[in-house]
C-alpha cells in the first residue's frame, strides 16, 4: 500500500452541502482511505492509496461534481 496525500484547491465550494458533495465524490473513488474539506480555504484535504487510485482520478471525480480545481 503506498499512502500518499494531497491538498486540492477546490473552487465553487460555497456551503457545507457543496463540501459534502466533494468528499461524498472522492469518498466512492477506491482507494481514497480519507478526506477532510476546509471550506473556508476552499481546500480538500485527500488520503489514498496511489496504487490504486491517481491524482488525475481525484481531480475527475471534483470536476464531476460540478465543481473547479483551481
Amino acid at each position: 500500500m503506498a499512502d500518499k496525500r494531497e491538498i486540492l484547491n477546490v473552487g465553487g465550494m460555497s456551503c457545507e452541502m457543496c463540501a459534502k458533495s466533494v468528499a461524498r465524490a472522492l469518498k466512492t473513488l477506491d482507494g481514497v482511505h480519507h478526506v477532510k474539506v476546509e471550506l473556508d480555504d476552499d481546500l480538500v484535504e485527500v488520503d489514498y492509496d496511489e496504487s490504486k487510485v491517481e491524482l488525475a482520478a481525484l481531480k475527475k471525480a471534483v470536476e464531476e461534481a460540478g465543481y473547479d480545481i483551481v
